[in-house]
């Protein structure tokens, strides 16, 4: 399963004389994985429908040069579209969600093996979390900027409890790609000088 989205954080508008630039980061995050929820009931399993994912936090989008030698956390989240394991995959395109938030804490630069529990990572509105998130690279990019963007690649997989009705939660055969690109653009500034 693949899923994409493309995001950019608030631009920053800087101005120079009389002219004015903005400074942004760009997200491209990509997922592979299967994704299962096991109920009291039903199974339901990702289809290959592309759903939403936000990736990274503050910590590291808005990351300075001097501000990154000390650990971050991780952010994704995710929604995949899914069937129950019974049936075939509809074809009006009527697909429920399950969905996770993932929270990553002490997520160092660089390749690094992370054991996820409970106590190292968090999954909103589960507990139990077991699983492991291999990262094979975490690097910057600075720039003459605010920003130092980040590029990712990492494997996960993780199983977890739901706190409101018992339902197991497992991803497997996930990666994780993440990238993120530094763009900086003239805009036209108003009379007040700021960008029209």
């Amino acid at each position: 399963m693949r899923i994409l989205i493309v995001a950019a954080v608030a631009p920053v508008l800087f101005l120079t004389g009389c002219s004015c630039h903005q400074e942004e980061i760009v997200t491209d995050c990509r997922v592979t994985g299967e994704l299962t929820e096991q109920t009291a009931n039903l199974t339901y399993v990702s289809t290959g429908l592309a759903s939403d994912v936000t990736c990274f936090s503050d910590s590291f989008s808005f990351a300075r040069r001097g501000e990154l030698t000390a650990p971050r956390e991780l952010k994704l989240a995710v929604r995949f579209h899914v069937r129950e394991a019974t049936r075939a995959a509809p074809t009006d395109a009527t697909f429920p969600f399950v969905g996770f938030e993932l929270t990553v804490h002490d997520v160092p630069f660089g390749p690094s093996e992370i054991e996820l529990d409970d106590t190292r990572a968090k999954i909103e509105g589960c507990n139990a979390l077991h699983g492991h998130l291999g990262i094979t690279a975490l690097t910057p990019s600075c720039h003459d900027s605010l920003y130092c963007p980040i590029d990712l690649e990492g494997t996960l997989t993780f199983s977890a409890v739901s706190l409101a009705d018992g339902a197991v939660l497992d991803l497997t055969n996930a990666s994780v790609n993440i990238h993120q690109t530094y763009v900086k653009r003239d805009v036209m500034c108003g009379g007040d000088g700021v960008g029209a």
